[in-house]
């Protein structure tokens, strides 16, 4: 039983130690760059009356 705890220490210890390590070395900027296409929808609508759309009354 007591061999294990102190397995579970040297592991802990082990982990927290290269938890460390890691975030030392991140850098505090990086850059991104994204590429893409960006493509119409599937329809236009056409409205009529100069765009205008009467909804008639509402109430909310």
């Amino acid at each position: 039983m007591e061999s294990n705890i102190k397995s579970v220490l040297k592991m802990t210890s082990l982990a927290c130690l290269l938890a460390a390590t890691t975030s030392a070395m991140a850098v505090p900027q990086a850059t991104l760059r994204i590429t893409g296409t960006i493509t119409p929808g599937a329809c236009s609508p056409v409205l009529t009356n100069s765009g205008i759309i009467d909804f008639g009354e509402t109430s909310g």
